[in-house]
């Protein structure tokens, strides 16, 4: 028991003072008030104490969602949220209301024809978002990033075979050369299947492919309905660091150690479509684009 002005002052938590000490302020209660209200006042804090850590036992989530992820998701109706849009025309990369996912009424639409050429290439074909460096967070060697988001792939999607590919979302190395780090692509086959491919470790210095890389078949890929995409990496050239964890609509598809960086360089997040050069025209849309520090922030 503490005294103010000579009251009685209860400091709740606090360590026994000495006798008669005068402390400079009384959280709750005057000497003049029952003793009876500090009793009940106690109890009730006990019961609002415990019923708060049996609902983050019973929801260890809803602390990890105070951590706010960076929103690349297009609910501001426009592409401000990104870098960079790389396309040949104006009208491949568009804000639509149609289709809309739930809880997420702005949509980004890609769109590549033939002819969708970039970068003054003629063998690739393109229409993406692009974040920067810092913008992705600056992957860095052992870092650990969670990324989620939901897209959209209309009846008859499909790519060309026996050569063809389509990228629709990947993680750039900071440099010009090699494949990316990891992408998300379509398979040729019927049904359509979503492919993850991680490469990293090095570049060899002559062909300029990587020393590690791998892939895995996702599962088919549902069309004509929004599929939520969560991925986690951690951020490592060194195969028995790095990690790549994927879910597909809630449902893991992939969880495996990987080189997710070539040595010495950093990483990039673009979305959208990337192809090799086709005689047809693709449309996919994007929404609901983050990147945060646990799977939980970036959950839609």
């Amino acid at each position: 028991m503490d005294t103010l002005d000579g009251k009685a002052c209860v400091v709740l938590g606090a360590q026994p003072r000495e006798a008669g000490k005068t402390v400079e302020s009384c959280s709750f209660l005057d000497g003049w008030r029952p003793r009876w209200v500090s009793v009940l006042l106690v109890a009730a804090l006990a019961v609002v104490g415990a019923a708060a850590w049996t609902m983050l036992r019973l929801h260890p989530s809803l602390d990890q969602r105070t951590s706010q992820p960076t929103l690349f998701d297009y609910q501001a109706g426009q592409f401000g949220q990104w870098s960079q849009i790389q396309s040949a025309r104006a009208s491949q990369v568009e804000i639509v209301t149609t289709p809309a996912r739930s809880g997420y009424p702005e949509t980004a639409r890609f769109i590549v024809a033939p002819g969708d050429y970039t970068n003054k290439g003629k063998t690739a074909e393109r229409a993406e978002v692009m974040a920067s460096i810092t913008e992705s967070g600056t992957p860095s060697e052992g870092d650990t990033q969670w990324y989620g988001w939901s897209s959209f792939f209309p009846t008859g999607t499909y790519v060309d075979a026996p050569n063809g590919w389509l990228i629709f979302t990947q993680w750039h190395q900071s440099g010009d050369a090699g494949v990316p780090n990891i992408d998300l692509s379509l398979s040729k086959t019927d049904p359509v299947q979503a492919i993850l491919s991680v490469s990293g470790q090095s570049l060899a210095p002559q062909s300029i492919t990587p020393t590690w890389r791998n892939e895995w078949w996702l599962g088919v890929l549902p069309l004509n309905q929004w599929v939520d995409f969560t991925v986690g990496i951690t951020w490592s050239a060194d195969p028995a660091v790095g990690h790549i964890a994927v879910k597909m609509n809630g449902v893991q598809v992939a969880d495996a150690p990987a080189a997710t960086l070539y040595a010495g360089m950093s990483a990039y997040l673009k979305q959208g479509i990337y192809r090799k050069a086709s005689a047809q025209t693709h449309t996919i849309y994007h929404t609901g684009t983050r990147r945060g520090p646990t799977e939980a922030s970036v959950r839609l």
